[in-house]
Parts: structure tokens; sequence; C-alpha cells
């Protein structure tokens, strides 16, 4: 779930069964046993919920974390072959498959998110691995004044 997208009909099998375990403590639930609507459990505490995580919002917050994981410079194994492999901007590359889909999705939303800070003192000073514009700013039919690039992140100057 941390790494590949859940898919729906999973995510529904899974909920059936945390439904039967908090409400009789079987497999199976139906509707009369239910205390609680299904929706309302996933409120916090705080809004009058139980909190129990949906799956779907866990399972995209773990591959934007995943994505956030090959934005960042740490080093690991998996992001030293994506960074070799794939356009981080686009994550286009010699790369296929629903995972690789599903994080391509979550882009926008990255972006949305996260800000970058870029360094102007110091070993982390050219820039190379900091994206603020979309890659595909200009349209063939219109000058380049006419679709200015468009950021996607914020800048943040230290």
């Amino acid at each position: 779930m941390s790494a590949l997208p859940l898919p729906q009909g999973i995510q529904a099998q899974l909920d059936s069964r945390r439904r039967g375990f908090l409400w009789t403590s079987t497999d199976k639930v139906s509707g009369a046993q239910c205390l609680v609507a299904w929706e309302r459990v996933w409120q916090p505490k705080e809004a009058g919920g139980i909190g129990i995580k949906q799956l779907g919002t866990q399972n995209q917050c773990l591959l934007l974390k995943l994505l956030h994981r090959l934005h960042h410079p740490d080093g690991s194994s998996w992001t030293l072959w994506a960074r070799q492999n794939v356009c981080l901007a686009t994550l286009a590359g010699d790369v296929q498959g629903t995972h690789w889909a599903a994080l391509r999705a979550l882009l926008p939303t990255y972006r949305q998110i996260t800000s970058v800070s870029v360094a102007t003192t110091g070993q982390h000073t050219s820039g190379k691995t900091t994206g603020l514009m979309a890659p595909h700013y200009l349209k063939p039919s219109q000058p380049f004044i006419a679709t200015p690039p468009a950021p996607t992140s914020r800048c943040v100057t230290q």
C-alpha cells in the first residue's frame, strides 16, 4: 500500500472486513449491526468520529511520500536508479506500469503541497535538481509572451 496504488476492489474488500471486525468481531457485518455510518467512522475523534483512516486517502498519502523521497536527495538505491531512468519533472522515462502512472497522476498534487528552498550559498548552489517551471509552457499556436511559464512550486530563497 505504501509503494503501489491499492485497487478499488481491494479497498472495498478491506473496508468490508474492517467494518465487520469493528462492529461484530467477525469477517462480515450487515447494515443493521453497524452503530454508526462508515463515513462518520472516518472522521477524527475531535469531530465526533472514531478516527479510522480511509484506505484510499492513506494510500495516496503514502504514494505522495514516495514521490517526496524521489525528489529528496537522500541517496537511497531506488532514488538513484529512478533519477537515472526518469525525468523528475514529468516522471517520463523508460518505466511502465500502474505504479508509475499513479505517481504521475499525483505530481500536480505534490507540486501544490510542496515548496522549494533554493540555497544561495554553500555546496548546493547549482540549482541542478530544482525544478520550478512546468516543462510545457510553450503552446505552438501562441507566442512566448502569451503563455508564460506556470510555476509549479513556491520558491523560498534563504
